[in-house]
């Protein structure tokens, strides 16, 4: 298993938690799996994500060695390629259980926050071809937003990727707008990706 950096900064109880789940398997919770991979969350509060047949095609370590370091995605602790992962646990709850428990949030300040991280992704190449507000969680007391399940997130290989780029950001707002009943605009936002594809 490799760990990185981060897994320094972390409690003793979660390092340890990290090094012998496989001996102790002290587990919270298990998270509604799919044929890919099985997600649970340690009792210490890391979650482990475990390929079921290989993670061969599965890219969130590699993105998230690129984007732990932002505030708007998972941090990452452990890992064996292919295999499994640890990382932060995501606060608050998906954007789409808050959409359907209908609690009253900013919408607005949501989007402009997706906008802000998935600017961040773009800027260093990569895009997240699963994107659905189910993969976002927003925590409703500090206003923070945590972008997770990166298994689909691929460096960008497109020569002129503006058009690509602009569609699977207009998905997700698509998504904010049915599900909660907003009407968030476009306006500038493919300026901006052209902008952050420049520098």
């Amino acid at each position: 298993m490799e760990i990185t950096q981060d897994f320094e900064k972390l409690s003793e109880i979660k390092k340890d938690s990290i090094i012998n789940f496989e001996r102790t398997r002290e587990v919270e919770k298990v998270f509604p799996s799919s044929k890919k991979s099985e997600v649970v969350l340690l009792k210490s509060g890391v979650v482990r994500k475990h390929y079921i047949n290989g993670g061969d095609r599965c890219h969130d370590v590699e993105a998230l060695k690129i984007l732990g370091q932002s505030e708007y995605f998972p941090t990452l602790y452990a890992f064996e390629k292919n295999d499994y992962f640890y990382m932060q646990r995501a606060k608050g709850e998906s954007l789409l259980d808050i959409s359907n428990s209908k609690e009253s949030v900013d919408v607005d300040e949501i989007y402009e926050k997706i906008l802000v991280a998935f600017g961040q992704m773009v800027s260093v190449g990569y895009l997240d071809n699963d994107m659905k507000i189910e993969h976002i969680f927003w925590d409703n007391s500090t206003k923070k937003l945590t972008w997770i399940d990166l298994e689909l997130c691929q460096k960008i290989y497109l020569k002129d990727p503006l058009n690509y780029i602009f569609r699977n950001f207009e998905k997700i707002v698509d998504e904010l707008n049915d599900y909660f009943k907003s009407n968030l605009q476009l306006t500038g936002v493919k300026e901006y990706f052209k902008q952050i594809l420049i520098n």
